[in-house]
């Protein structure tokens, strides 16, 4: 045994033991540090997905750092892209407080912004000497030995810094295999800040589509199933989440009448996968029915079959109400602009008419055969007077005389008419405010909206009924002048009429307000009442309204803007005649100007005619005496007002009377007539004549 050889050869088994014992020991650190570092990126990435928040989830990934690491303290920070500065989301260990000194961090300062700045891991095991570190008695205070920072990169970005302190020295393989883990934390990072980012999107989606009321559909064709928003399911009537999913249950919450359309429309975007849009309208389970516009998407899969749809959609059924009223004023307008010319040309040959019927009576015996005939065409001719008046109403070109007027006054008024209007068994009731404000208005034009209202209430109840007149001050606010067009916000004085007839259905009272469209009998009316109704409240600055229901009866509701009683006019006292006065009349149509000739006349006045303004320039020059100037307005050469302006500018004194079936220019602002400005009617009688000359005369 004391053989060298043998001495050598247990020295070297020993060695070999020793040597064993050594590789068995790193083998079982490098297992253990293995088995560390593999559960410290498995609780980094359960803390990654399953966490909610980012903050929340750095926070379990820093204390799973001094779980697996043995680390005193580890700490994570995000970069701020836009200041460049590293924020503090987590520590763990010595420290949990996220704020403090270290709590924002510039890129390119202290030891974690150079390692974000360079972009590369730093290790030291000399804490309490290196000059990294910018606290050595903190370190040695706390007894810490080695520190690491791995800068988070995803894609070439630095999203964030990871760090760490120990108190036991950190090899290189451990801060090489640690750099994984930074991988899970910068993916971690980058993954919810991609979630919260589309989060964000889709809440400020949500916020906009709910604000703006856009309902959202979605089609899955594989499964059939249809999902509405809450909007969407709104918009069909429909309590939020009712709405059963299927394309036949969408259909059936369709307008019947617009099925077929928009089913083909779908059909044809199926097809081709091309964008579509809709408007359509919706059939509440109520029976309410709004309009909606909708945009859509199919998108179609490899062999051409729809695989997915996709939409939008809007209630537009205000929008679409103010659209057809719109164009209901354009079409009223326009045939106002066609009544109001045909009126005008039909007043001159009522104005002749009417004017020899006169002549020819004053003639004529009483019993004279032919003075029965003479008066009926007299009263043909006043019942066509009364028609054209109606229609000038209508189209607005009517020349009105505005006055402060109480409305209770002018129903009181015609109380009686009305009984006389009224059969027997329909009741009037009147229901009329006190202290109600005076409006603006033609006396006469009110009596006639309030006389054709009572005829239409009349119609409306064959069998009797009650007929309802109210008056009252009411406030017309934002809402309502939103959905009538042209109406302002303010005080008006309502008159209401209401009976309890037959009613109407939605199609007639869409065309309530048509000229000539009426639900009557051939012969039994013009189709012009309401029409006229219509244009002289709109002449008068207000608006009427009609509510009905087939069986319930109708009330119509009238707003005038409501006026200051304190422009009250005063009509001048009359005076004597003191001689005979001089008229000149200035009419370009040879029949007028003689028989306005022969009615002055009679009447006791010098008449001097002229056919055009020419000839009107020389009778004025020559005849001093002209007490009055009696011109059409318009004429072939020239108009009345150029005319007067002229001469007036000679004579300032001289009386001047307009006369024309209407007009626009002038002698009314919008058809209203000028105060100052006598006006006189065509067609017109030698008495509405005489007593218009000697008004002015006598001012």
């Amino acid at each position: 045994m004391d053989d060298p050889q043998t001495a050598q050869l247990v020295a070297t088994l020993a060695h070999l033991r020793q040597r064993i014992a050594e590789l068995e020991a790193s083998a079982e650190s490098d297992i253990r540090q293995r088995a560390r570092l593999s559960a410290l990126a498995a609780a980094a990435g359960l803390s990654l997905a399953n966490s909610d928040s980012l903050a929340g989830a750095l926070q379990q990934c820093a204390e799973a750092l001094v779980t697996h690491m043995g680390a005193a303290l580890a700490r994570i920070w995000t970069l701020n892209e836009r200041d460049e500065v590293l924020e503090l989301q987590a520590s763990a260990g010595l420290y949990t407080r996220a704020n403090g000194p270290q709590g924002k961090v510039q890129v390119g300062q202290s030891v974690i912004g150079r390692i974000a700045q360079y972009r590369t891991p730093y290790l030291t095991n000399a804490a309490v000497s290196d000059g990294q570190v910018s606290d050595h008695d903190w370190a040695q205070r706390e007894g810490l030995v080695a520190f690491t920072g791995h800068p988070l990169i995803v894609d070439g970005r630095v999203v964030g810094v990871m760090a760490l302190f120990a108190r036991h020295a950190l090899s290189d393989a451990t801060v090489s295999a640690m750099a994984s883990v930074a991988d899970h934390i910068a993916f971690g990072i980058e993954r919810h800040r991609s979630a919260d980012a589309l989060r964000t999107a889709e809440e400020r989606m949500r916020f906009a589509l709910e604000a703006a009321s856009v309902g959202i559909w979605d089609m899955d064709y594989a499964t059939g199933v249809l999902r509405w928003s809450e909007i969407l399911e709104g918009q069909y009537g429909l309590q939020p989440g009712t709405f059963s999913g299927t394309f036949e249950a969408f259909v059936e919450r369709v307008h019947p009448q617009d099925r077929d359309a928009l089913l083909e429309t779908i059909a044809s975007a199926s097809r081709t996968g091309a964008d579509f849009s809709v408007n359509h309208r919706a059939l509440w389970p109520d029976g309410t029915v709004r309009w909606l516009s909708g945009a859509g998407r199919i998108y179609l899969g490899e062999r051409g079959e729809p695989m997915r749809g996709v939409g939008i959609s809007l209630d537009v059924t205000e929008r679409q109400t103010l659209e057809e009223q719109y164009h209901q004023s354009q079409k009223m307008e326009a045939i106002g602009r066609l009544a109001g010319g045909l009126a005008h040309d039909f007043n001159n040959l009522l104005t002749a008419i009417l004017g020899y019927c006169e002549l020819l009576l004053d003639n004529l015996n009483p019993n004279d055969p032919r003075h029965a005939d003479v008066v009926e065409i007299q009263k043909a001719g006043e019942s066509a007077a009364r028609l054209t008046r109606q229609l000038l109403a209508f189209s607005r070109k009517q020349i009105i005389e505005l006055t402060l007027l109480d409305l209770n006054a002018v129903v009181t008024d015609i109380r009686g008419m009305l009984g006389r209007l009224l059969s027997e068994d329909v009741t009037v009731v009147l229901s009329l405010r006190p202290e109600l404000a005076p409006v603006k208005a033609d006396r006469g034009q009110v009596e006639q909206i309030v006389m054709n209202l009572a005829v239409n209430a009349r119609d409306a109840m064959p069998t009797g009924g009650t007929l309802t007149i109210e008056t009252a001050n009411v406030e017309l606010d934002e809402h309502y002048t939103q959905t009538h067009p042209g109406v302002k916000p303010g005080p008006y004085v309502a008159l209401i009429v209401t009976d309890t007839g037959t009613g109407m259905t939605p199609q007639v009272q869409a065309r309530l307000f048509e000229p000539f469209f009426t639900t009557k009998d051939i012969g039994k009316g013009t189709g012009l009442g309401l029409a006229t109704v219509y244009g002289i409240v709109a002449r008068s600055g207000g608006t009427i309204n009609v509510f009905s229901e087939v069986g319930s009866g109708t009330s119509f509701k009238v707003y005038f803007p409501r006026m200051d009683a304190a422009e009250m006019v005063v009509e001048p006292a009359s005076r004597p005649r003191v001689r005979a006065e001089t008229v000149l009349v200035v009419e370009d149509a040879e029949e007028l100007r003689e028989l306005t000739r022969r009615l002055l006349e009679r009447l006791g006045y010098g008449v001097l005619v002229a056919a055009k303004t020419d000839d009107a320039f020389r009778l004025f020059e020559r005849h001093s005496s002209i007490d009055v100037l009696l011109t059409d307005v318009v004429m072939s050469d020239a108009g009345g007002r150029e005319l007067i302006r002229q001469l007036t500018e000679q004579r300032p004194a001289l009386k001047v009377i307009y006369m024309s079936g209407y007009s626009e220019d002038a002698i009314a602002q919008h058809g209203v007539l000028k105060p100052g400005i006598a006006f006189l009617h065509k067609p017109f009688t030698s008495e509405a004549l005489g007593r218009k000359i000697r008004e002015v005369l006598d001012q």
